[in-house]
């Protein structure tokens, strides 16, 4: 019952292309968004007039990596909150004149607030929905219970928000949304999947796509896992540059937040939770611009001396823009080998795509992948995972050609947390 997906995602002026595909049928439903969330290119930002607030937006969890839809938390500020799902330009937008009108799954918050559905920004056509059931439930919206009358035949933007009279702050949670031909057939296919009688529970215990085949040696972390089996002490130190250091974070708020939203700190907390304890600590060494040659001759004060027992060696990308392959060879490799002989583990970091469009980062994420084969050492090609995004997805993950957004750092910590799945 799936057809061609497409969502996009706004920040203020910033677009975000989304993208998936399925077998065509008599719906338009949009993928589970568990999916959306692990997916990378799949972020959602917020719209909020006239001052900018930030709306949480995030997967509500079950276990480590299933999730039942997507929580949509409005805050009360002033202005008129929408969360913008897809953004097609007029000469983009899709025709829906065969279809009977919009669907989602619902799971409201008891509140008296009303959800709302709206084509174009916060004055579009607009349909509301009811807050009060609590349980997840379909929500089926006729072409005829948006005011003004939507323009079928030309539907672009699509935005998840609240009703102009709803008291906030309000909470929601959505799923499979999606433009339905037939509502009757639309409940039939629901009734024969089960999801009427068991919720979203059918589907909504799939994985994410399976990271694991970025990663590669991922049992030459036994020390580490071994002590985390045990619930023993743990440091971790995550050397880098400014990608290390949490440079293109600033949007998610202050330097707490930043921190939280830095890749390290995703990845370590993901250990807590699949490892049930606490006791991981995080030390982060990072300088923006920093380079294997300047990173060798500190790595007793920076890295050794703090007794590590896992180091994320993601010194690499300054040297893709600043140093050259043969620099690069000789100081990455001085310091990986100086980390294996004090018996820490290490896991080594395919530098990320710098200026991709040129591929100059080529030579120095092969001598990466080469010697951490050779060596039987665990790596995380993390380069291989952005570029098989492809070049609209990097634009997206790397705004500023450089450094990966906050769902970028998301995606650099997925790849990471797969050498422990």
């Amino acid at each position: 019952m799936h057809a061609e997906r497409k969502l996009h995602a706004v920040c203020l002026a910033a677009l975000v292309l989304l993208a998936g595909a399925g077998a065509a049928s008599a719906q338009d439903n949009f993928k589970p968004l568990w999916g959306w969330q692990k997916y990378p290119g799949y972020l959602f930002y917020y719209m909020e007039r006239p001052t900018p607030h930030r709306i949480e937006m995030r997967v509500v969890p079950k276990g480590v990596v299933t999730g039942y839809g997507l929580a949509l938390s409005f805050p009360d500020v002033t202005g008129n909150p929408g969360v913008i799902f897809r953004e097609l330009s007029r000469r983009d937008a899709k025709d829906y004149t065969g279809y009977e009108g919009f669907s989602t799954w619902v799971q409201g918050d008891g509140s008296d607030a009303k959800g709302a559905v709206v084509f174009g920004y916060s004055s579009g056509p607009t349909a509301t929905f009811s807050l009060k059931d609590t349980t997840w439930h379909r929500v089926d919206l006729k072409w005829s219970d948006f005011t003004p009358a939507p323009e079928t035949g030309n539907i672009g933007q699509l935005a998840f928000s609240l009703s102009r009279d709803s008291k906030r702050p309000a909470t929601y949670t959505i799923d499979r949304p999606g433009f339905a031909k037939n509502f009757a057939q639309l409940e039939r296919d629901d009734r024969t999947a089960g999801l009427k009688e068991r919720g979203l529970r059918l589907e909504m215990g799939t994985r994410g796509p399976d990271f694991r085949k970025y990663v590669a040696r991922a049992d030459q972390l036994a020390k580490t896992k071994a002590k985390l089996a045990a619930k023993k002490p743990l440091t971790v130190v995550a050397w880098g540059d400014s990608i290390t250091n949490g440079a293109q974070l600033w949007t998610v708020g202050n330097a707490e937040a930043q921190d939280r939203a830095v890749y390290h700190s995703i990845f370590v907390e993901k250990l807590k939770k699949k490892y049930g304890y606490e006791d991981i600590t995080r030390i982060k060494v990072a300088k923006g611009g920093y380079q294997t040659h300047q990173a060798w001759p500190n790595i007793q004060r920076e890295v050794l001396d703090r007794k590590p027992d896992l180091v994320i060696m993601a010194v690499c990308a300054g040297d893709t823009i600043y140093s050259n392959v043969n620099r690069f060879k000789e100081h990455w490799t001085k310091i990986v080998e100086k980390l294996r002989v004090e018996g820490i583990e290490v896991i080594c970091w395919v530098p990320t795509p710098i200026q991709f469009q040129v591929k100059r980062g080529d030579p120095f994420a092969e001598h990466v992948r080469r010697y951490a084969k050779d060596h039987r050492l665990p790596l995380v090609d993390q380069r291989a995972c952005f570029m098989a995004r492809g070049e609209v997805a990097l634009g997206e993950l790397i705004p500023d050609d450089a450094h990966p957004n906050p769902r970028g750092h998301e995606l650099l910590a997925e790849v990471l947390f797969a050498l422990f799945e």
